[in-house]
C-alpha cells in the first residue's frame, strides 16, 4: 500500500481508504443492518492490506455501519484512522452535536474519533447549522478534549462554497465528489490543498457507475493500461496529485481486491496518462451533460421532505 501525507494533519493515510455506506447488509428498510459474516471479513482484508483509513457516517446502513466498522477493527485500532460524521440532517440545536458524538463513540466502541466530520455541507446546513450554532467551535473543544483529532467536513455543494469554507482555515481536512465524470471541485481542491488542507475523495468511480459501465466505457479508452472500467476511474483520481485518499464503498471481496490491486499500480500513473484521460473524456463523450444526470446510489435524498428518491443512472 501506498501511503500520502493529508495536508499538513501529520497524519500518513493509505490512498485508498475504505468508505462504510456500501457494506454488505441483511433486511430492509428499518430492518436493514450490516450482515457482519460477509463484512467483517472484508474490513478487516483491507487493513491487512494497508488501508488505515476507514469512512462512515450516521445514516449509513441504518446506522450500524459504525458498529460494524469499529466491532471489525477493535484488533486494529491502533494502526487505523477511524472517520465520522455530525448528521447536520438531524442537528436542531447546539445540544445536538454532542449527543451525536456521544452516540457515536460509543457505537465504535472507541475513546475518540481521529476525523469528525460536518456531513452533508452546503450552504442551507452551513449558514443555518454551522455557523448559526456555532458548530465549530464545539468542535474545537471537543478536539481540546480529546475526543476527536482532526476537523473536516463533508460537501455537496457548488465550488464557490468550498472555498469560502476552505478561507476559514477552521477545517482540516475535506470529502468531496471528484471523479471522471464530475471534475467540478477540481480547482478549488488544488485551492485547499495549497492551503494545506487534506483531500479525500468520495465517489471516484460515480456510485458504481463507471464500473458498471465496463466494457464499453473502457474500450472509449485505448491508449490507457487499465484492465478494467473501475482501474481506469481510480487511475483517474489518483493521477490528480491534490488527492491524498480515496474512499471506496465494497460489497464482496473481489471489488475489494480489484480497489487494492489498481492501488498498487499507483506510481505507473503519469501526467500523460491523466491528460489523454481529459481529453478523450471532454472531445469523444461530452461528459460535461452526464456529469447532472447520475445517481451514485448515496440515498442523500432520503431526507427530501417530500420523500422524492431519484434512480437515474449511466453507464
Amino acid at each position: 500500500m501506498i501511503y500520502k501525507d493529508l495536508g499538513n494533519t501529520g497524519v500518513n493515510v493509505s490512498i485508498l481508504g475504505f468508505g462504510g455506506l456500501r457494506l454488505p447488509s441483511r433486511g430492509y428498510g428499518d430492518n436493514e443492518v450490516v450482515d457482519d459474516e460477509k463484512a467483517f471479513p472484508l474490513i478487516q482484508k483491507a487493513a491487512d492490506a494497508g488501508i488505515n483509513f476507514f469512512d462512515t457516517g450516521w445514516g449509513y446502513v441504518n446506522e450500524d455501519s459504525q458498529r460494524a466498522i469499529g466491532a471489525a477493527l477493535k484488533p486494529y485500532r491502533d494502526k487505523v484512522y477511524f472517520s465520522n460524521k455530525l448528521p447536520l440532517y438531524l442537528t436542531y440545536k447546539p445540544d445536538d452535536f454532542w449527543r451525536y458524538l456521544d452516540k457515536e463513540l460509543s457505537l465504535m466502541d472507541t475513546d475518540h474519533i481521529d476525523f469528525y466530520h460536518f456531513h452533508m455541507v452546503g450552504r442551507k446546513f452551513w449558514e443555518e447549522k454551522i455557523l448559526r450554532f456555532k458548530l465549530i467551535d464545539l468542535a474545537e473543544k471537543a478536539k481540546a478534549k480529546g475526543l476527536i483529532n482532526h476537523i473536516g467536513f463533508s460537501f455537496h455543494d457548488v465550488p464557490e462554497l468550498m472555498k469560502e469554507m476552505v478561507d476559514t482555515e477552521a477545517f482540516e481536512v475535506l470529502i468531496c465528489q471528484y471523479n471522471m465524470v464530475d471534475q467540478n471541485n477540481e480547482n478549488v481542491m488544488q485551492y485547499a490543498r495549497d492551503k494545506g488542507v487534506g483531500i479525500i475523495v468520495m465517489g471516484p468511480t460515480a456510485g458504481g457507475n463507471i464500473s458498471d459501465g465496463g466494457n464499453e466505457f473502457l474500450k472509449k479508452f485505448t491508449h490507457s493500461p487499465a484492465k478494467t472500467a473501475t482501474e481506469l476511474a481510480m487511475r483517474f483520481v489518483w493521477a490528480n496529485k491534490n488527492v491524498d485518499c480515496a474512499l471506496s464503498g465494497v460489497q464482496d471481496m473481489d471489488m475489494l481486491m480489484e480497489n487494492i490491486h489498481s492501488a498498487e499500480k499507483y506510481n505507473e500513473i503519469t501526467p500523460e496518462e491523466f491528460a489523454y484521460m481529459k481529453n478523450t473524456l471532454n472531445e469523444t463523450l461530452g461528459i460535461s451533460q452526464l456529469r447532472d444526470l447520475k445517481c451514485t446510489g448515496c440515498r442523500y435524498c432520503d431526507v427530501c421532505p417530500k420523500g422524492i428518491r431519484p434512480f437515474v443512472t449511466i453507464t
